[in-house]
């Protein structure tokens, strides 16, 4: 992935929010995550908080790329062991 499509995709973006939250849902937990969305000014549409789920999942895909593409092996090895642990059944 290019800087400007990491970008589009991973810096905060006015008309993406939900992607913005999927940063706190995953540092923080999702009770904190959900306490700073009721506290959100902006318009929440019924999926928002499908496509912070969404993006949350993708967060170890990004990890294990960004190892690749840096030569980074701890990054890439946390990102295979959550698509690991993502993929167990139960």
């Amino acid at each position: 992935m290019d800087g400007a499509a990491h970008d589009a995709l991973f810096l905060p973006h006015p008309q993406r929010p939900a992607l913005d939250f999927t940063g706190l849902l995953r540092d923080t937990g999702p009770t904190f995550a959900s306490a700073a969305l009721a506290a959100y000014p902006g318009p929440v549409d019924p999926a928002f908080r499908r496509r912070m789920d969404f993006y949350a999942r993708l967060i170890p895909y990004h990890e294990a790329r960004f190892g690749l593409d840096t030569h980074q092996p701890d990054h890439l090895a946390r990102g295979l062991a959550a698509i690991h642990e993502a993929a167990r059944p139960g």
